[in-house]
């Protein structure tokens, strides 16, 4: 309906239903809602961040004149003996207000899953008007987790195109009828209509649709995934150079510090060899538990399924995967080599350092200031995010492989020479235990502290006496690890109060 009159778009429809005698479908955009209620969806309930200029809805059809419209057809098809009917399209025009396309573009077309609930609710609208009579087909952000919703709505036939472009192309439909398959057994229907009606407990189609539809229209509203993500520039694209005879190379493994071969546990975690699967992530990962918990994901930042919905809970799975072993590892250990290694500092860095080396036949002992092993992470993290036994979960393993620790052990001048005269090699491995300084007036005052200091009190059970009201200045993971502890120790009546300079959707921490 782009651009044209109503008058000649009825001319059209008349001379189709007349001369040609088809069945004619008359294609409207998401528009016809309305400026109001389009923006309101779009950038207040969904939350995007897209401008629809005024002249996006002035040179389409109004609603008025599509009601107009659709009665006269109505009646010219109802006379000719033929079929009228609509398709709603996700088509909607918008500024060009991002870097993606050429400037001299103003404007451009926003399509895919933000545009469902908008054209799911002019569907509403419509069909209302119509007391549910109107033939609708529709295109708009279908996919195998909303099209038995869709077709319970009395919306048919359905059109998909972009979620057929994402990874899996035409197999993806295979996921459409199991869906819509599962639904059908659900229920015990063998048709579409059968399960408009038994969806809505209706026994005319039309009346049930409308009543579909009028619950989906609410509901779809509120379901997240059709809201902007906090992140709107993640792609699973990396940095790997991508030459024109290329081999299949998974983002995720690209992403992860360590290579981790995060398809390989997925698989066997799929298939419920969870022994397989612990196996698999112990031979890139020696520390599952710590990285299970804490780990900052990386890989969940490139996983292909952002391209279907959202990413795979890859870490979440690491740590459902150490949980569930419970069995001998039977790590294979080469012969010893007598060659012996020192590390200094039993943190993530010295522990992986001391497994790898162990596992080669190498002779390991590891020295650490502390009283524990773990670094930061058995120091400074949360117990509500990693517990003591996860950690020892971890230690064990290493000792296992015959590493010894020495802890209390502070490494000065006569101990490291003593340590490098009994070595063949020194793996140093100290960390970064200090906390960032704000270089502001009064940051040394009483009661304020850098967020690494303050979770070590709390980690090791010290006492901190943070009054009734705390600010935590910053907007990262550690900001909100002491945000959330703090929260716990003012109690019901305190108050914890997040400042940072930016907004909610570009704070680094996670989501």
């Amino acid at each position: 309906m782009h651009g044209c009159p109503s008058d000649e778009i009825e001319k059209i429809g008349k001379y189709l239903i007349e001369e040609r005698k088809l069945h004619t479908t008359i294609k409207l955009n998401p528009t016809l809602l309305g400026a109001e209620r389009l923006r309101y969806i779009l950038n207040n309930k969904l939350g995007y961040k897209v401008t629809v200029p005024d002249e996006a809805f002035e040179h389409d059809l109004k609603y008025e004149d599509a009601l107009t419209m659709i009665n006269s057809l109505q009646k010219c098809a109802k006379e000719n003996n033929v079929e009228f009917g609509l398709k709603l399209t996700n088509t909607l025009e918008s500024l060009n207000s991002t870097n993606w396309l050429p400037k001299k573009e103003n404007m451009v077309y926003t399509s895919g899953r933000a545009l469902h609930p908008i054209s799911i609710n002019l569907a509403e609208k419509l069909q209302s008007d119509f007391k549910g009579e109107l033939d609708i087909s529709f295109s708009a952000g279908v996919d195998a987790f909303n099209v038995s919703d869709t077709l319970a709505c009395n919306l048919k036939p359905i059109t998909v195109c972009s979620d057929l472009l994402k990874p899996g192309g035409y197999l993806r439909l295979t996921q459409y009828f199991n869906e819509m398959n599962k639904n059908f057994k659900q229920l015990d229907v063998k048709s579409i209509d059968e399960f408009i009606k038994k969806v809505a407990n209706k026994n005319d189609v039309n009346k049930a649709g409308l009543t579909n539809l009028r619950k989906y229209a609410v509901a779809v509203l509120e379901q997240k995934q059709y809201h902007k993500s906090a992140f709107p520039y993640e792609n699973i694209k990396t940095k790997r150079e991508l030459t024109a005879y290329d081999c299949i190379h998974a983002p995720c493994i690209e992403a992860c510090a360590v290579d981790q071969d995060v398809p390989e546990y997925m698989y066997h975690t799929a298939n419920g060899d969870f022994e397989k699967a612990f196996k698999v992530i112990l031979q890139d990962n020696p520390l599952p538990n710590i990285t299970g918990n804490v780990c900052d994901h990386l890989c969940q930042t490139k996983c292909t399924k952002m391209n279907y919905d959202n990413s795979l809970l890859i870490r979440g799975i690491k740590r459902f995967n150490s949980e569930m072993f419970e069995g001998k590892l039977d790590l294979v250990i080469k012969e010893n080599n007598g060659i012996k290694v020192s590390v200094l500092g039993a943190g993530p860095s010295g522990l992986s350092c001391a497994y790898f080396l162990a596992l080669e036949g190498y002779e390991v002992e590891v020295y650490e200031s502390k009283s524990f092993a773990g670094g930061m992470a058995s120091d400074s993290i949360p117990h509500f995010r990693i517990t003591d036994k996860q950690l020892k979960d971890d230690i064990d393993i290493i000792e296992s492989l015959g590493v010894k620790f020495h802890f209390s052990h502070h490494v000065n001048k006569d101990l490291f020479t003593k340590i490098h005269e009994n070595s063949d090699y020194i793996y140093i491995g100290i960390g970064a235990q200090k906390g960032k300084n704000l270089n502001i007036d009064g940051e040394d005052f009483e009661n304020v502290f850098d967020q690494l200091t303050f979770l070590s009190k709390v980690r090791r059970n010290e006492t901190v006496d943070l009054g009734k009201k705390v600010a935590i200045i910053g907007g990262g993971n550690s900001a909100v690890d002491a945000a959330r502890t703090s929260n716990r120790l003012v109690g019901k009546d305190g108050n914890v109060a997040v400042v940072y300079r930016r907004t909610i959707s570009e704070m680094p921490a996670d989501p």
